[in-house]
């Protein structure tokens, strides 16, 4: 009797512990639709959704940690010229955003980034210069 009710109070606490504690929301990145006829691709990652013109393909690869304390690279290439390299950052609260090796800022979850033929980009309607030069 007394081992059921250690077993019964092990469990309760148990339980209490990992319901406290702190759940991150799970990372996915893609899968990206490409459209053929308007090259036109659609798709979501780290909870950023993007629609971008001038597409021919969708590859993603990503390295998803899975723990918020560690960053979670991915990139997305929807055409030769055209490679979305993302990177969470503070505990999975920002992703640093790069299209084609320049820097874009950060984006956070809920986003929308719509990336234009001309390779402009808009995050939430207002558009975004590049920060820095490509790497030559």
């Amino acid at each position: 009797m007394k081992y059921h009710t250690r077993l019964t109070m092990f469990c309760a606490i148990l339980l209490s512990v990992i319901g406290c504690e702190k759940k991150s929301p799970p990372v996915s990145v893609g899968p990206f639709d490409v459209n053929r006829d308007t090259g036109v691709a659609t798709g979501e990652a780290f909870g950023i959704h993007f629609n971008v013109e001038g597409a021919s393909l969708g590859e993603t690869q990503s390295n998803l940690s899975g723990n918020p304390h560690y960053s979670s690279p991915a990139e997305i290439t929807l055409g030769e010229d055209l490679k979305i390299k993302l990177e969470t950052m503070n505990e999975g609260t920002s992703v640093a955003f790069q299209l084609n090796g320049r820097k874009f800022g950060s984006l956070g979850k809920g986003d929308e980034v719509v990336i234009d033929k001309a390779r402009n980009v808009t995050v939430n309607g207002e558009k975004r210069p590049p920060q820095e030069s490509p790497p030559k």
